[in-house]
């Protein structure tokens, strides 16, 4: 267990995403930003499918800002491989546990 381990008291897989960010000095709350703004938009695009009469001239672009969005979190994840030992959900979990650890 490394030292910043011990500090936040969590264990950081060599393999996991975390690692990854941190590795390539890519901030985690970046991406857990970028990952729920991606979700918040694939919501508010389900609900406009269900109710056309509520979009308006902005709903036309959700597409092209998931895409944009997207393309951010791949780019940030680039070179990760996530083991058939674990899952996204658990992968973001453990940023969220890092992000709501005290570091300092």
């Amino acid at each position: 267990m490394s030292n910043l381990e011990k500090k936040l008291n969590i264990v950081i897989p060599n393999d996991s995403l975390l690692n990854h960010l941190l590795t390539f000095f890519i901030e985690p709350a970046e991406y857990l930003d970028i990952f729920n703004d991606i979700n918040l938009l694939l919501k508010e695009r389900d609900y406009l499918l269900e109710h056309p009469e509520e979009a308006n001239e902005e709903a036309q672009y959700i597409d092209d800002d998931i895409e944009v969005l997207n393309d951010k979190l791949i780019n940030m994840h680039s070179g990760w491989r996530m083991n058939s030992n674990s899952n996204m959900q658990n992968e973001i979990e453990l940023i969220k546990k890092f992000i709501d650890s005290d570091i300092s």
